[in-house]
């Protein structure tokens, strides 16, 4: 999760400082469990009613199999997503989260990425072909924006 911020300056104090704010004004929330609307907890409940109702078959297959696809958005949520993506797609996400407040727009990515490899997810025969697909999941070339655009158009998400 720090990572991104070593492109904005080589100082280790200044950096600290960026990172220390970001993370009182967003991780703090993500990494806890309670009942604050941008919590983890909260917000993983949401997904999971949401991704239930508009993609039903996916999360009755990972069912089907034994998969536990909660725990995986929460490690996304947790770590604001920092395993999946390049530090500049990283950086739009946070000026979304700092900007806005919003967080539920980490609902809304976590989606669109699960859309993004749904057709392969679907053709794998074994839990432990889910979990390797989920180890190796990165997008190092992918706009995470587009990829969100491209997926809010197309789907049936209000």
């Amino acid at each position: 999760m720090t990572a991104p911020f070593c492109y904005f300056t080589t100082n280790f104090e200044e950096m600290y400082l960026l990172f220390r704010h970001f993370y009182c004004k967003v991780l703090s929330y993500l990494t806890s469990f309670s009942s604050n609307k941008n919590s983890s907890l909260h917000l993983l409940y949401n997904f999971d009613e949401i991704f239930s109702s508009i993609m039903p078959d996916l999360k009755d297959y990972f069912k089907s199999y034994g998969f536990d696809i909660n725990s995986v958005v929460l490690d996304w949520f947790t770590t604001c997503f920092s395993e999946l993506f390049n530090p500049e797609q990283l950086f739009k996400i946070y000026d979304i989260l700092l900007v806005t407040n919003n967080y539920q727009i980490l609902i809304i990515i976590a989606l669109a990425l699960l859309d993004n490899k749904k057709s392969k997810l679907l053709v794998l025969n074994s839990k432990n072909d889910i979990v390797t697909l989920f180890k190796n999941y990165r997008f190092e070339d992918v706009d995470i924006f587009v990829m969100t655009k491209n997926y809010l158009e197309n789907s049936t998400f209000t």
